[in-house]
């Protein structure tokens, strides 16, 4: 018996820059953009250790983090001034 080869089979897969798109298509994703909230009066959340900055967290905040510069594990909640 002869030994029969099937044929590969490549499938090509349009590039972004080949794709057209519509000027109704451009709209439609700028309006998904997530929109930019800034938050106000955050308490700065310090390791106990090394006294490195680990985040800024809102009142009643709890927290646990690892500090990138010593490895102390920090569990903070966070307080009114």
């Amino acid at each position: 018996m002869s030994e029969m080869r099937i044929p590969e089979i490549r499938k090509t897969i349009p590039s972004v820059a080949h794709t057209i798109r519509r000027p109704e298509e451009a709209l439609v994703q700028r309006e998904d953009k997530p929109k930019i909230i800034i938050q106000t009066n955050l308490t700065p959340v310090r390791c106990g250790q090394c006294n490195a900055l680990l985040a800024k967290a809102t009142t009643g905040s709890v927290l646990g983090i690892v500090c990138g510069r010593c490895k102390t594990y920090n569990f903070v909640e966070v307080s009114q001034n």
